[in-house]
């Protein structure tokens, strides 16, 4: 729904109100908008990214928590993972993203399975919401597009500001030392992309927030192992899936989901 009560689906093609500001020295590595049109296909078609997009999604809605009450915030929402998540609650969910190209994909999506979602283009540096609006806000696979730390904060900052006290946050990193080594490979010999270690968390969201719990995504490479497993016992892999959720496991997964409580 748009500021006047009018469907999202009912907005022209271009109209995503809101700030569209954006620090200079906050500039994107990636051109999403080229990457729009391809993006839900490099990362959840097939067998293998399916399987791991069903254990993030049941991972971020036992971490937020959605229920009809709730008013939602899902920052640089992309093409709608989160947003899509916790609003099947009938939470009253906001996406933002700076990408039209993303928020146009995510409206058919809504359209298409029927969720109530207000799309607004705005950037997560610069959020343009009031002080303590949200009730959650979630922030998915987005931080490590600005490293180090230090411009992380930037966006921790926003974050609290806009999230009543109380209120919860659950955020995704890429770990540093997903698979063990891998990810120190990929940032010093591959992809030049921030990753954040576990040590890392309470830095970059304390002493703003309460950190809650700390749990593993998918682990790299294994879950290729898993997916045969899930179509013979899918309770099975559920089972053997969760240990992510624990020490040490979680520290060597590939993304880390960790739920927060701002004080």
């Amino acid at each position: 729904m748009d500021p006047n009560g009018r469907s999202h689906s009912n907005q022209s093609k271009d109209a995503f109100p809101e700030s569209v500001s954006r620090p200079e020295n906050l500039r994107l590595t990636h051109n999403y908008r080229a990457m729009a049109a391809s993006y839900d296909a490099m990362r959840y078609d097939g067998p293998v990214q399916e399987f791991r997009l069903a254990h993030a999604l049941e991972t971020i809605e036992r971490l937020v928590q959605p229920d009809p009450g709730m008013k939602i915030l899902d920052v640089a929402t992309g093409t709608g993972k989160g947003a899509l998540c916790v609003a099947a609650s009938g939470a009253r969910v906001i996406g933002l993203d700076f990408t039209p190209a993303m928020l146009e994909i995510l409206r058919n999506k809504a359209k298409t399975r029927n969720r109530e979602i207000r799309l607004v283009r705005g950037s997560a540096a610069a959020l343009p919401f009031s002080d303590g609006e949200f009730d959650a806000v979630v922030n998915l696979n987005f931080m490590h597009l600005f490293p180090p730390i230090a411009r992380q904060r930037i966006f921790a900052r926003e974050l609290h500001r806009v999230l009543r006290p109380g209120g919860r946050l659950v955020v995704e990193l890429i770990n540093l030392y997903q698979g063990g080594l891998m990810g120190l490979y990929r940032k010093r010999f591959v992809e030049d992309l921030g990753f954040n270690a576990p040590s890392d968390i309470s830095k970059l969201l304390e002493p703003e927030f309460e950190v809650n719990r700390i749990e593993g995504g998918h682990f790299p490479g294994a879950w290729r192992l898993l997916y045969p497993l899930s179509k013979i016992s899918p309770g099975a892999s559920r089972r053997i899936s969760q240990i992510s959720r624990y020490r040490p496991w979680k520290y060597l997964t590939f993304n880390c989901f960790i739920q927060a409580t701002r004080r």
